[in-house]
């Protein structure tokens, strides 16, 4: 500071200075910082208590973690079961651990009338769920699940390997090759979420 006055003195050397001109140089030097090298940046100190806040019920969290395990687990036991397709007393050891009816007999009806008419589906499909909905309060708990389902890898055929359709076997139009949205409800049974309905909602593309 004390050079930055002196500086400002000697140029203050040529002509009479009042003494609010002298206290107002210092008063503007000192403000300025007086350095002759580049301006610093202004860094901010570190916040300790800065970073991102979770806004996230651990329940919820823990629930929808949960719901999403039980419905991969469900789409990959039914590529596994409609791949060779068994009566439905069979099919139903395959399924159980992720439905629950009316939708568990629903899938085995389709399974046990693809074992009856001597058809497969080849391939696999692809799935992209969200949980939509979580009631963790309700009697049971209960979640809606929204997905998106692709299944133009995912073709019905013949144990010959021949095409099929839908119509041909009796099967319903969701199966023919396709990309829609599904919407799944989901409930709480004693110690784990099980898929008991779902219903396709053929106006929404995903």
């Amino acid at each position: 500071m004390a050079s930055c006055i002196a500086r400002g003195r000697d140029r203050m050397r040529g002509g009479p200075v009042t003494f609010l001109a002298v206290v107002t140089m210092v008063v503007v030097v000192g403000a300025a910082g007086c350095s002759d090298g580049p301006d610093q940046p202004f860094e901010w100190p570190d916040d300790p208590t800065s970073g991102p806040v979770s806004t996230v019920d651990p329940a919820e969290a823990a629930a929808i973690e949960e719901i999403l395990a039980t419905f991969d687990g469900f789409r990959r036991a039914e590529v596994a079961v409609q791949a060779d397709p068994e009566p439905a007393y069979l099919a139903l050891a395959q399924l159980a651990d992720y439905l629950a009816d009316p939708l568990l007999g629903s899938v085995l009806f389709d399974v046990d009338t693809m074992h009856r008419r001597g058809v497969v589906r080849a391939g696999e499909p692809t799935w992209r769920p969200e949980v939509t909905g979580l009631r963790l309060d309700g009697s049971p708990p209960t979640a809606t699940v929204r997905d998106c389902l692709d299944t133009t890898g995912w073709r019905l055929a013949d144990r010959q390997g021949g095409q099929a359709t839908a119509e041909s076997v009796g099967l319903p139009v969701q199966f023919e090759p396709d990309r829609y949205v599904m919407e799944f409800s989901a409930r709480r049974f004693d110690d784990r979420w099980l898929l008991d309905e779902a219903k396709v909602e053929r106006g929404e593309r995903c």
